[in-house]
């Protein structure tokens, strides 16, 4: 089943079930964005990062078809720029292969044993499995048994602010 079949399905169900206008709202912006909103937006002033691989932890909640999950994620910085805004990923923490919690990995040597991934720059890595996941590349696999990379979050910047606003709506697809 393609995954905008899936979706359709999904939206179909929600407003059969009498979900909230806001939920079905998200869904129908899934849509249209690839993003779902989450329950409330999460922020950081904009002086939280300022060097590279700074990174702040959070949470973040998310309505579904099976009540509100909670998502882990983090805001990283990956490089320095003259703005200083373009460098900044905002990544869910659950790993899309066995929903364990990835970690940050400042020193990625170390997995040299444990996966052929050896770049020389920080990486997310699962300790379940070992799948790997790039920073720089928006959280993409590159190494272990995920089917795909990290979800992300979409997030703006305003007033100085950055807000985290959303999540990839492929990740209803781990929640279940």
């Amino acid at each position: 089943m393609t995954l905008s079949r899936r979706r359709a399905i999904a939206a179909g169900w929600l407003a059969i079930i009498g979900f909230t206008q806001r939920t079905v709202r998200s869904a129908t912006e899934a849509e249209q964005t690839g993003f779902l909103d989450l329950n409330d937006t999460v922020a950081f002033p904009m002086d939280t990062l300022n060097d590279r691989w700074d990174l702040v932890k959070f949470d973040a909640e998310l309505s579904t078809g099976k009540g509100d999950k909670r998502l882990q994620g983090v805001l990283l910085k990956t490089g320095v720029d003259v703005a200083g805004c373009g460098d900044l990923r905002a990544l869910c923490t659950i790993c899309p292969h066995e929903v364990c919690a990835v970690e940050f990995v400042e020193d990625s040597n170390g997995f040299r044993n444990v996966s052929d991934v050896v770049t020389g720059q920080p990486l997310f890595v699962c300790p379940c499995h070992f799948s790997v996941f790039d920073p720089m590349a928006d959280g993409a696999v590159i190494g272990g048994p995920a089917h795909r990379g990290l979800y992300a979050f979409a997030f703006e910047l305003s007033d100085n602010e950055i807000r985290i606003t959303g999540i990839e709506a492929g990740v209803l697809d781990l929640l279940s």
